[in-house]
Formats: structure tokens, sequence, C-alpha cells
């Protein structure tokens, strides 16, 4: 849907913004947390085939998806997700498996302290993504409360990324702690006014770049 300016554009926006989420979440763990954004895309449900082949990639199989709603001026639903052994790995090198006791588990493996932290975690990331495009577009949006979800992931479903009516900002998201990289998704659902002012703000930013 993007050309490829528009889509370089978007991607230059999204990596300032999730660098700002990893400064939050470092002070939040006490220990750096560096957020990369390698690809960024904004698909139509007739784009239901590049989703599913990018999804292939990222997610297959078991899948914790930490979300929110968001609305008002401009509503639809955010995730984070990671396959649920990479999402166990990112909670086990941000907050220490030493430091709780916490040893009682889902049948996914994680445990209360694991799903109060992958909320907390969504929480951080989806806030400031949703809070800069409500800026970005000059919308005021309220958020409701995280929850936690572990999905199945697999053939052609295309659910819960693609909601009638509305466009998917995904974009493919890389937590560096340490030496350790965790890659996810994380997948915005916009109305498709929201859309159409968002590319009208990435035009518009790339009339102050090459102007």
């Amino acid at each position: 849907m993007l050309n490829p300016l528009q889509q370089d554009a978007l991607k230059e926006y999204m990596n300032v913004v999730i660098g700002q989420a990893g400064q939050v979440l470092s002070e939040m763990v006490n220990q750096k947390v560096y957020l990369e954004v390698p690809d960024v895309q904004l698909l139509q449900t007739r784009d239901r085939f590049i989703l599913q082949e990018l999804v292939a990639s990222i997610l297959k199989g078991h899948v914790v998806s930490s979300s929110l709603r968001f609305g008002v001026e401009c509503s639809g639903r955010a995730r984070l997700l990671f396959p649920v052994e990479k999402g166990k790995k990112l909670v086990n090198l941000m907050i220490g498996d030493e430091e709780f006791s916490d040893h009682s588990t889902n049948e996914a493996g994680f445990s209360d302290t694991d799903t109060d932290a992958m909320k907390e975690i969504g929480n951080v990331l989806l806030n400031v993504i949703i809070g800069s495009l409500g800026n970005l577009l000059s919308t005021r949006i309220e958020y409701s409360l995280p929850e936690i979800e572990f999905l199945f992931v697999e053939g052609v479903r295309q659910d819960p990324f693609f909601h009638p009516g509305h466009y998917t900002l995904v974009l493919r998201n890389t937590f560096v702690v340490g030496e350790e990289r965790i890659e996810g998704a994380i997948f915005v659902m916009l109305q498709m006014d929201s859309a159409t002012r968002l590319i009208e703000k990435i035009d518009e930013m790339l009339v102050d770049i090459y102007e």
C-alpha cells in the first residue's frame, strides 16, 4: 500500500518512537534494552497473502500476545506478539528468573509473574506507539488495560491480525537485551480514516525532507 519512500519515512519515524519505548523499558528493568524495527508495512485486507507470509516468517504455532484497545477519535487494537518460547526468554532476560519464587505455570509455561511482566512490557511499548500515532495525527486517544492471550497461529488464519474495515500497521520488532536478540511483531489495527490520515502525514514528512 505504501510506496518505497513512504515506507522508509514511516520506518524512520517508528524507529525513533521505538527507541523512546526502549529507554522507558531500560529504566523500568534497570538494564539497557534496545529496540529495533527492521520492517514496517501498512496493509489492507486485500494484502492478506503478504501478511500471511510475514506472519509465517515470525509467528508460528503457540504465540503470546499482549494487547490493548484504544478509542475516542481513533479506534482499533494493538498487539505485541512473540512465539511463546521467545516471549518467555524475553521475560527471563528482563526480570531475572532468580529474583522470583513463583514457579506455578500455565500450559504455555508462563507463571503469573511472567504474565504480569509481559503485560507490562506490552503496556509500555504499545502506549508509546499509539500515543505517538495520536500525536502525529493530532488525535485524542484513550487506552484500555492490557490483556494477555495465548494464541495458536497456523495456516491461512488471518485473525487476530485483520479486522473488517481496518488497516493493519505491521512492525517487525527486535528486543536486544545484552547479547540476546528476541524477534517479535507488533500489529496495530487502524480504521480506514485514521490510516488515510497517517498516509497524509507521511507525505507531509516527505515534503519537509525533500523540499
